[in-house]
Parts: structure tokens; sequence; C-alpha cells
């Protein structure tokens, strides 16, 4: 799903918002650096050497981010290509956003393995059925760009309703939240 997103970025121009190395982009990270810099959880204290060490280290932590904010969003960019491709996934488990039905994507999802965080026993079934609705979203996005008809396909909403794993995805994904 990344690549397809991410190949859509490159005709489209949708990796950064402002030009990369530009005067803008440097006035930019500069200034964020230096609000960083004078912030309370990050500015030097006066005679206090260790602590004064700490928030340097979070100062380098927090500089290292600040390209991270020049860069046009996965979600953006999704939005985007289901509008160009006309890709309609409002019945499935959702990929980005969250909602009262679907209180964790299935970019959340992802975003925790990426991270290294576990998941326990109990929420293994939601897993499979989370990455069922990734396949579907992926092959709708697929039959999309090679303009091919979904009404046709296996993956049509007709089709799947009678998919235990599209019937009750909300269920699954509630059992997915942090408590």
């Amino acid at each position: 799903m990344e690549n397809l997103v991410n190949g859509f970025r490159d005709t489209k121009n949708l990796h950064f918002i402002l030009e990369e190395k530009s005067e803008s982009c440097k006035k930019f990270s500069k200034d964020i650096k230096k609000f960083i810099g004078k912030h309370d959880l990050f500015a030097d204290v006066k005679d206090e050497d260790n602590e004064n060490e700490i928030k340097k280290n979070k100062r380098k932590l927090m500089y290292a981010k600040i390209k991270e904010l020049n860069r046009i969003s996965f979600d953006t960019a999704f939005n985007s290509f289901r509008e160009s491709y006309q890709i309609d996934i409002n019945d499935l488990w959702p990929l980005i956003g969250t909602s009262k039905e679907a209180p964790v994507s299935l970019s959340m999802i992802r975003n925790r393995i990426i991270h290294g965080e576990r998941f326990e026993h109990k929420e293994y079934e939601a897993l499979v059925f989370a990455n069922i609705n990734l396949r579907w979203i992926l092959e709708r996005c697929i039959l999309r760009i090679l303009d091919w008809d979904i009404e046709k396909s296996k993956i049509h909403p007709f089709y799947l309703k009678s998919e235990f794993a599209h019937s009750r995805w909300q269920e699954f994904s509630t059992r997915l939240v942090k408590e």
C-alpha cells in the first residue's frame, strides 16, 4: 500500500510542504530550532549542569525530528490518491483516521508494529481480520489504477457482505483499543 501511495506521491509531487533545500525550508528549520532552544522543557537552566546535559540531549532528539515536519503526511497523500482514482473503501476497516465505529485504523496497527509494540494473544484474531481488510483495500486500489470495474470483482461490497471479516471489522477494531 505504501509503495502505491509513494508512487502516486512521486507523480503528484506530494513529498514535502516546502521545497526541501529552499531558503524558506532552511529558515523554517532555523526558527523551529530557536523555538525549541528557548522552550522551558529544553532551555538550559542556570547552575544545573546535570539537568542541562539532559536538556541538551532532548534538544538534539527534537532537532532530529524537524525534517519530518516538512513531510506531507501519509494520510494526506492517501486521501489524494483515493480521490484521484475514485477508490471507495468506506465499507472496509479504515486505513487511516478513527471514528466511534473504528477506534483503531489499519495505519495505527502498522505504526504499533513498526515501533515494536507487542500485541496480546487475545488481539491476534483482530489482527487477522485487519490483514484481510488491508488486502481488500489494496486489491481495490490496484483494480482502480488498472481502470478495471470493481463491480465485476469479488471485492465489491455486494460480494463481501457474506465475509465475516467484512461484516464484523468494527467489533474487531474495538478489540485493539489500548486500555
